[in-house]
């Protein structure tokens, strides 16, 4: 087999996110502020959706 018919893998593109604005950039892009030293999972932004629980909507 000829070393030309081989696939060729793809070759990884760094996109430049300079263009665009914060709330563009894909999540997994953003850069995560750690403000809860030895909580790295308080770091991330996980605002919760909807109603907090007791307050009676959730019933």
């Amino acid at each position: 087999m000829d070393d030309s018919e081989q696939p060729q893998e793809p070759q990884e593109v760094q996109v430049d996110y300079t263009k665009y604005d914060e709330d563009s950039v894909p999540e997994s892009e953003k850069e995560i502020k750690h403000t809860h030293p030895g909580r790295p999972d308080l770091d991330y932004d996980d605002t919760p959706v909807g109603p907090a629980p007791g307050t009676g909507d959730d019933a």
